[in-house]
């Protein structure tokens, strides 16, 4: 984007904060920056980024457009060393993702700074990625199967034997209490690693946990 395509318009005096403030127009300089944790961009700080992309045209914008505005000119020495970016992202959540879109609002001039202030002026989240883990399907599978005994047991012409039933049972019995154990260990395992605490507890009538 070309900065001579933007409009400064005089400056106006804050008398409270001491400052003289310079309403931007027109198509004013703007970039995106991208938060994401598993490839973090940007690596550097947004106000740097914008010092290095648009410090010098913007100084260069600045002593032309503000000639008769000083007691005395602008000198490009003078002004290398006086522009600076103001971006405050505080507003962003520090675990959010996705991406921004910035713009400056205005210029703050001292006799020490130029400051450019910027502001966000489009932000797109990140789409959100939901995994739906196998062991949700499996327990409502078992739910479902619930009121099916004979599920998963290849037909019989003749019908099941009360064997073949029973033998079922105790099949998907001992699945339901493999699975159960294994979340349990789990679950004591995470307890043990945040905590670092031994399993042998006891409940409140000093008899041991079963």
């Amino acid at each position: 984007m070309a900065i001579g395509d933007m409009k400064i318009f005089k400056p106006k005096y804050n008398a409270e904060e001491k400052v003289y403030v310079c309403e931007l127009g027109g198509a004013k300089p703007r970039f995106a920056i991208v938060y994401d944790f598993e490839r973090p961009i940007p690596s550097r700080d947004p106000a740097e980024i914008a010092k290095d992309t648009y410090t010098n045209s913007l100084k260069h914008y600045l002593l032309k457009e503000t000639k008769g505005w000083f007691t005395k000119p602008l000198t490009d020495d003078w002004l290398s060393m006086r522009i600076y970016h103001d971006i405050p992202l505080v507003e962003i959540p520090a675990e959010w993702e996705g991406t921004l879109e910035l713009t400056i609002k205005e210029l703050v001039i001292t006799k020490e700074k130029f400051t450019f202030i910027w502001i966000i002026d489009k932000r797109q989240e990140k789409e959100k990625v939901v995994i739906q883990l196998e062991e949700d399907h499996q327990e409502q599978k078992e739910v479902d199967e619930e009121g099916l005994p004979m599920a998963g047991v290849d037909p019989m012409s003749i019908g099941p034997t009360r064997r073949i039933l029973q033998k079922h049972a105790v099949m998907k019995a001992r699945a339901r209490a493999a699975r159960a154990l294994f979340k349990a260990e789990s679950i004591t395992h995470e307890y043990v690693r945040q905590y670092g605490e031994d399993t042998d507890w006891e409940d409140d009538d000093g008899s041991s946990v079963d």
